[in-house]
């Protein structure tokens, strides 16, 4: 077992967390940590954004949702989110957050859900 999977095997406050994810950011060339917090922790979000070193990208916590991703812009919550066509509901919805992302300099990584097809539609968002 390495050290940070050891990190990891008992509970943490936020505060806690926190402060070991700065430590990793430091030490290691990490690209991006997802969700590190609880999908309504929005103010957790915004203190480890705040000079992270790193992206910061929102899954749980924006939800391809642009009402959600809003409130994450507000709160200066991340600095990256996770697109995910069918988690919205629309391709028009989806591609409103993807804009709403980018209008406030944010990056977008477009993921698959899990039981997609081979359709190649997610391959023309990404471009």
């Amino acid at each position: 077992m390495n050290s940070i999977t050891a990190t990891f095997e008992k509970s943490h406050t936020a505060q806690e967390l926190e402060i070991t994810l700065r430590g990793i950011i430091k030490d290691f060339p990490i690209l991006y940590i997802e969700d590190p917090f609880h999908e309504e922790a929005f103010a957790d979000f915004t203190r480890l954004n705040a000079n992270a070193g790193t992206l910061i990208m929102g899954d749980d916590l924006t939800v391809t949702n642009s009402a959600r991703l809003q409130q994450a812009i507000d709160a200066k919550a991340v600095s990256a989110v996770l697109i995910k066509l069918n988690q919205v509901g629309t391709l028009t919805e989806t591609l409103d957050c993807m804009r709403l992302a980018r209008t406030n300099n944010l990056e977008c990584v477009i993921s698959h859900r899990s039981g997609e097809t081979e359709d190649s539609t997610i391959a023309d968002l990404v471009v």
